[in-house]
Formats: C-alpha cells, structure tokens, sequence
C-alpha cells in the first residue's frame, strides 16, 4: 500500500526535477526561483480544495498576493520574454505546475500514509524515484551528453561520501 501511494508521489517528483532542469535551460535562474517563490499562493488554494485546510489568514494573503505581484512585475522586466514571448516560461510554468501537485500530494500522502518516521517517507520516495530517474536520464541520453564518468573520476572518496549521503538524506 506504501508503494502504491508514493509511486504517484515519486512521478511527480521526478517530473519536476525534469521540468525545473528544462526551464533552466530554456531561462534563467531568477525565473525558476521566481516561479518556485509564487508556488505557495497555489498550494494554499489546492490545500483549502483538496485537503480540507484553512485559507490563509489576510496577512498570510496579503504576503502571497505581494510575491505574486512581484512575480508579474520580474515577468514584465524579463528580457527573456522579450525575445521569446510567452513561450519561454513553457517550462517554468510546467515546474509550477508540477510542483505545487507535489506539495499537495505529498502533504495528502504523508497525513494518510503511515511510515516509520519522517526520515522514512523521503527515504522512501528517493528510494522509488532513483530508478526511474535513471531510467530516463538514459532514454533522453544525458549520461552520453554530458561528461558525467569523467566528472567522478575527478572526485575524492570523500567527496563522492558526501555526494551518497546527499542523495540518500534528500
């Protein structure tokens, strides 16, 4: 049953790993954060909608709607938009999207879910998204684009410890 549950979870995350990478392709760092930084005015609404949560309280709003307007006003000075149009969020709206379904999901999923621990539910969902990660890493051929063998031959013991570890504690 906890397969069944976070395998949808475990989707998403890695869909959104994969849209993030593309709108930092296609943009700029700022324009991620931005989107990402505007996620938690969705993910409110999608908690009152589907999880049964309050709406924020009118300070709590009044500070999403700012970072909301403040997202309008980055947008309307991006030069990137200037020259691509609207198509150059294409991605970044996909992350949006995505991620605020895995907030949700995941806060749905972690309340109706009973694991060992906190530390088992991200265990647990990095454990069910590394193989299709990988998986699709190759079908997209990453590992042959990029220099990715030469780049671990290059690190110490110690740092490829360190690397493990982050991978495992997510």
């Amino acid at each position: 049953p906890q397969v069944k549950a976070y395998a949808l979870y475990a989707a998403s995350f890695v869909a959104a790993i994969y849209a993030n990478m593309r709108a930092l392709a296609m943009s700029n760092v700022e324009t991620v954060i931005v989107f990402r930084a505007a996620s938690p005015i969705a993910v409110s609404a999608l908690d009152y909608l589907f999880l049964g949560r309050q709406l924020p309280n009118l300070r709590s709003a009044a500070a999403l709607i700012a970072i909301v307007v403040g997202s309008v006003v980055y947008a309307n000075c991006d030069s990137q938009i200037a020259l691509d149009g609207f198509g150059a969020y294409r991605w970044a709206f996909t992350y949006y999207l995505l991620i605020c379904f895995e907030m949700t999901y995941g806060k749905k999923i972690t309340s109706s879910v009973k694991m060992d621990s906190v530390w088992g539910s991200v265990l647990f969902t990095n454990a069910l998204a590394l193989p299709p990660t990988i998986l699709f890493g190759m079908a997209i051929g990453e590992f042959e684009s990029t220099k990715l063998i030469e780049t671990f031959t290059q690190l110490s013991p110690g740092q490829i410890g360190v690397l493990a570890f982050s991978c495992i504690t997510g």
